[in-house]
């Protein structure tokens, strides 16, 4: 009987003989090997071995693989990613001092200059070699307000037109000198507290009329003032100084649910049902006792006198 064969007395009709001997224990399935990716780093590494091996100088080494690798747009680029192209960047220097030139990428280059002009040039200054201190230019509190490009909003401080990132230092050294409890972005936030946008607030208006339009089609929307709300320390209307109104129905035309009822059923639920008949009417009724100014404003929007309102919310006489 060969290995793995059953004796014929156990043996099954049909049953073929197994390939292979029989082991104790779990069985072990075979998996296959998984491929390393070959990465972009890899390849290069080995390209620079047979570049070394060709007795390349090592800066020309670098260039080709700079040539090598990937390239991707600089507009898509990170602060990282910047910089780090900064630092593969081949960089020529020529002392100014004895002309001795230095060559290389831009990181090895710049620190390899420091360290000539130092050891070489100590009698010199270092400002020679480097690039000369950013000029921050200091607030003025004299300015007309025509010439006032920013204003700070807790002193008379102003500052003219500048480009952003000199107008950031000046308003960086003005916080550090004068409001050392204040930050840049606080005083933003300040700026925008006080100074008016009449721009923003029109484009608003102009979307939230268009909006209104949309959701009240079937109603003849009329805005109406509301002297009478409530105000800020300054005497200004807050956002709640004004309401809208359809001018068939009388009804408001707010966040409820029931204002997005068409104006048809509005009117035909006002008739039917005398719970929101009463609703109404006591309404109309708080409304000239508490807000006389915008219960007349309503009476000019809709254009109906006072006693054809009260006819209409059935108002006993």
């Amino acid at each position: 009987m060969k290995p793995g064969q059953l004796p014929p007395s156990l043996s099954k009709a049909g049953c073929r003989p197994r390939p292979y001997p029989i082991q104790k224990g779990r069985r072990r399935h075979h998996q296959p090997k998984k491929q390393s990716i070959c990465k972009p780093e890899g390849h290069l590494a080995h390209r620079r071995q047979n570049l070394v091996r060709d007795h390349l100088p090592i800066n020309q080494v670098y260039l080709e693989l700079d040539d090598l690798r990937p390239k991707s747009s600089p507009k898509n680029w990170s602060r990282k990613n910047a910089m780090q192209q900064l630092q593969r960047k081949h960089t020529v220097w020529n002392c100014p001092g004895c002309h001795l030139k230095i060559e290389g990428r831009y990181g090895s280059v710049m620190s390899s200059r420091l360290a000539h002009w130092k050891s070489r040039h100590p009698e010199k200054p270092v400002s020679m070699i480097m690039k000369p201190a950013v000029e921050t230019f200091h607030v003025s509190y004299n300015l007309p307000k025509d010439q006032q490009d920013w204003a700070r909003p807790l002193c008379p401080a102003a500052l003219p037109s500048l480009p952003p990132q000199d107008r950031k230092r000046a308003i960086k050294r003005h916080c550090e000198d004068c409001h050392p409890d204040k930050t840049v972005v606080e005083l933003r936030h300040l700026l925008n507290k006080t100074v008016r946008k009449p721009r923003v607030s029109q484009i608003q208006t102009a979307h939230w009329e268009k909006c209104r339009k949309k959701k009240f089609r079937t109603h003849d929307i009329v805005r109406v003032s509301c002297p009478e709300r409530a105000t800020n320390a300054k005497g200004e209307y807050t956002h709640q100084n004004c309401e809208h109104y359809c001018r068939k129905c009388l009804s408001k035309l707010g966040k409820n649910p029931e204002s997005v009822e068409t104006c048809a059923k509005r009117m035909k639920k006002f008739k039917d049902n005398s719970h929101t008949r009463c609703m109404r009417r006591r309404w109309w009724i708080r409304l000239k006792v508490n807000e006389p100014q915008h219960a007349a404003n309503f009476a000019e929007a809709v254009q109906m006198t006072f006693s054809e309102i009260d006819k209409f919310f059935q108002i006993p006489e």
